[in-house]
């Protein structure tokens, strides 16, 4: 198991895909139904205006009208190209040694940085559908961006998924011949519940400062906040 404070979604997903508790690998569809369920809900999540993602776009690709405003030269427009190069930057140093020995841009980010930094547990739950951004148009065809996110776990959220895949009730029976569409059970079936989880998510809501700090220099500052 990686050990990182600062697991992209897609890392997540693997993460959780190698330790093979699942029959299928596990969606973003799936991360997005526990983050609104308030139940594994990432760490942070950086999101940047609608008006940079559409610079960005229309910078990098050509061929494509512009649809919609465009961030101009200015402080905010410097501050999150400054992020995502430091973010980018701390990705290749992480990627070839232990993450814990390496500061991440986000540990203390700059006051300027602060503006693009969401904390998902703080604010209400937002599909993630509504991250997509009209960036542009050609032919007629209107283009939208839809990773406009970055959302990060920390690796003790493996345990807490694994707590997750646990929870709820579960139903013993013969699912041969069973008409699976109604999704009605039978009488019969013998149901469980484990409420393991729960005492499991619990504790882990009440150490969440503490696992998030694990590895962070800055490991005083975060208990102290």
């Amino acid at each position: 198991m990686r050990i990182d404070r600062y697991l992209e979604l897609k890392q997540f997903i693997g993460e959780v895909a190698k330790m093979r508790i699942l029959h299928h690998r596990p969606t973003p569809d799936t991360m997005e139904y526990l983050e609104r369920e308030r139940i594994l809900i990432p760490r942070l999540r950086l999101r940047y205006p609608d008006e940079i993602e559409r610079r960005w776009f229309n910078d990098e690709r050509y061929g494509w009208e512009p649809v919609g405003t465009r961030e101009p030269d200015g402080e905010r427009w410097h501050a999150a190209c400054a992020l995502e190069e430091a973010r980018q930057n701390a990705n290749l140093r992480r990627q070839r040694a232990d993450p814990l020995d390496h500061p991440h841009p986000l540990d203390h980010p700059n006051r300027e940085w602060r503006q693009f930094v969401q904390y998902p547990k703080r604010r209400k739950f937002v599909t993630w559908n509504h991250f997509k951004v009209r960036v542009g148009e050609q032919n007629g065809d209107v283009r939208f961006k839809a990773d406009t996110v970055v959302t990060y776990y920390s690796s003790w959220q493996l345990l807490l998924f694994l707590e997750c895949h646990r929870m709820g009730v579960h139903f013993t029976g013969n699912t041969d011949g069973w008409n699976w569409i109604e999704a009605e059970v039978p009488e019969h079936w013998r149901a469980s519940t484990s409420f393991e989880p729960i005492r499991a998510l619990r504790k882990f809501a009440e150490f969440e400062r503490q696992l998030d700090a694990v590895g962070n220099r800055g490991v005083q500052a975060a208990l102290s906040r």
